[in-house]
């Protein structure tokens, strides 16, 4: 049985909306930038297909391993770096889960949250989706 993410792309064109991604025979989901995911799986074909997410920006690698800084609220927890994909990480562990019956599974992204170095509030969306 195939088993998709339902993801929301906050697009202001075609692209927006809720997409399907599919979540069996995933290789692996990669943390690209600040600002992309990548989900690549491998299709009917045999061959690799990548979806590439571009989200709210999240605070470097390097921001994200240094010295705890109170000030700005970053350093000293590498998965700040992480959060986006270990969510679409677990979501893909959760969608396949499921029973036979729900091949769909709805991903909540995160939202508003308090991200390190913003000093404020920041709404944490996929802002694009790109198939390759």
């Amino acid at each position: 049985m195939e088993k998709f993410l339902s993801v929301y792309v906050n697009a202001a064109d075609i692209t927006g909306g809720f997409n399907l991604i599919p979540s069996t025979n995933v290789v692996n989901v990669i943390q690209t930038s600040a600002t992309i995911t990548t989900i690549n799986f491998i299709n009917q074909a045999g061959a690799v297909d990548s979806v590439a997410l571009t989200h709210t920006a999240l605070p470097s690698y390097a921001q994200a391993i240094a010295v705890y800084d109170a000030a700005t609220g970053m350093g000293g927890n590498v998965e700040q770096c992480r959060s986006m994909r270990n969510l679409f990480s677990n979501a893909i562990s959760s969608s396949l889960q499921t029973g036979w019956t729900s091949p769909e599974y709805v991903v909540s992204v995160p939202g508003w949250q308090d991200l390190p170095g913003a000093g404020t509030q920041v709404d944490v969306t996929v802002t694009a989706i790109a198939w390759s």
